[in-house]
């Protein structure tokens, strides 16, 4: 098989109908990159730029993080082989290095590429090389590695959560450890952590809806340019409520609602002091008098208690000296028993797989994986093999229902009863009960298992799909009646 030319790659990639299934998608992943790039830049910035804050960053990191994922993609729909693709990122990461340190570490000293060259390697050669670079390349490798994985993996809603709780952590550090900091109170900064905001929510939502297309027997989610503004729209309006919030508790009215909250604390306490003042007065004179009287009750049982115990433990002390000799020869046995059964286990392992390579060489197989199989190996490939065929034959039960369904469907749209879009699986049998008044029952089946199969149960017993089947084919039964009657009508 020849692998694709680039024209039948940008014509499969930009295929509208293939654009619309999967922007959702695509949305999602390059949501969670600029939101995760925000952090990674704040940090970059406050770090290593003492200047330049952590835009000239932001960009350059940015451009460096989607060309990798671009270029991934790319090689991956060519399907080069790895004798092509793995030169190609590794030019391209050499590449991204020099540009890198060029533009944000040395953007105004006149360096070379065999400059820049010695200075990406100057930390391996000499001690007391700058720092800078050192972080410079680990910032810059783990955006390159994070490119690669998401070409390969693309985001979904557990990826979007992880990636927002790590920038939140990632903003808390950076907020407590350079709080004091003067390019931490930028402006710049607070944009940053806006921006990571806005994208995350933007990135979980979407990646939200993209997912639907994963759950058993969603549809596939085709963009819609109002649902997109929409979620935006969500986005700013949490964020803008963010913002506002944390401006107006800084300032004077923060102050005011945190006097507020102090003194209605201090007044609940004092009322509630005043409430139990006779209670405390009565157990600050009550407890002392307890504690004596308790005691007194209790220190002849805890005497002797104590006596008894003293009694007991010198009578086994007594009986274990008597025994002693009798444990040690035990003790003696139980190791030697011990050590025997070790060694009788290695000597059958090893003489079970002298045994498994001698049949297996006899089967042609010098490795030896088709011998005979260890008790081991035999009982857990017993029981995985039966586990994954319990659920193997659960998911095809699944899909059968779902097939059964869509079939239902595909009959009462051709008696002239399709389903609309707005209405759900349990609001359309009343329409469907018209077309089959008399498999009302039937109907309530089909439906209730196709839900329960949508949204994620499995079909635990045989009995559930013959009750399927038994229903879909009265109903099939009485449909193609109907069908076979309104043929046999005469046409006007």
């Amino acid at each position: 098989m020849t692998p694709p030319t680039l024209s039948q790659v940008l014509a499969e990639t930009f295929d509208p109908q293939r654009l619309r299934t999967q922007v959702w998608s695509e949305i999602a992943t390059f949501s969670m990159l600029i939101a995760e790039l925000s952090w990674i830049a704040a940090w970059y910035g406050a770090v290593l730029l003492s200047q330049g804050g952590w835009l000239p960053a932001y960009a350059v990191l940015g451009a460096v993080t989607l060309t990798t994922h671009i270029l991934v993609r790319v090689l991956n729909a060519l399907e080069l082989r790895s004798l092509y693709r793995i030169p190609a990122v590794l030019l391209w990461i050499l590449f991204s290095v020099l540009v890198t340190l060029k533009l944000l570490l040395y953007p105004d000293q006149p360096l070379g590429v065999g400059d820049l060259l010695y200075r990406s390697v100057q930390f391996l050669v000499d001690p007391n090389s700058d720092l800078r670079e050192i972080f410079h390349h680990f910032i810059l490798l783990l955006l390159i590695l994070r490119g690669l994985r998401i070409a390969r993996e693309p985001a979904d809603t557990l990826t979007t959560a992880a990636s927002f709780q790590l920038g939140l952590f990632m903003f808390l550090v950076f907020g407590l450890l350079l709080s004091g900091s003067p390019l931490a109170q930028r402006p710049q900064t607070y944009i940053a952590l806006y921006i990571f905001l806005l994208f995350s929510l933007f990135a979980m939502f979407t990646a939200r809806i993209a997912s639907l297309r994963g759950l058993r027997g969603g549809r596939t989610p085709v963009f819609n340019r109002g649902w997109a503004l929409g979620v935006l729209l969500i986005g700013l309006i949490v964020v803008a409520v963010g913002v506002f919030s944390g401006w107006a508790l800084s300032g004077q009215l923060g102050q005011w609602i945190v006097q507020l909250i102090l003194a209605l604390t201090g007044i609940i306490t004092f009322l509630i002091l005043l409430i139990l003042s006779p209670l405390l007065l009565l157990l600050a004179r009550w407890i002392p008098m307890l504690i004596a009287r308790f005691q007194k009750n209790l220190a002849d049982p805890i005497n002797a208690w104590q006596q008894s115990m003293q009694e007991f433990l010198q009578h086994q002390s007594e009986q274990a000296a008597a025994h002693t000799e009798w444990v040690t020869t035990g003790r003696n046995l139980g190791i030697i028993l011990f050590a025997l059964i070790i060694l009788a286990s290695i000597l059958g392992a090893l003489r079970w797989r002298q045994l498994r390579i001698q049949a297996a060489a006899e089967k042609g197989d010098p490795s030896g994986r088709l011998g005979p199989l260890t008790p081991w190996e035999f009982l857990t490939g017993r029981l995985r093999s039966s586990r994954d065929l319990n659920r193997a034959r659960r998911l095809l039960a699944a899909a059968r229902i779902r097939w059964v369904y869509a079939q239902l469907m595909d009959l009462c749209e051709d008696l002239g009863t399709p389903r609309p879009p707005a209405l759900t699986p349990l609001e359309f049998i009343p329409r469907a009960a018209v077309l089959f008044p008399d498999h009302l029952a039937g109907l309530q089946t089909l439906t209730q298992a196709y839900l329960r199969v949508r949204y994620g149960e499995l079909p635990e017993t045989q009995e559930e799909v013959d009750a399927v089947n038994a229903a879909w084919e009265t109903v099939q039964a009485a449909g193609k009646a109907q069908l076979q009657a309104r043929r046999k009508l005469p046409k006007n």
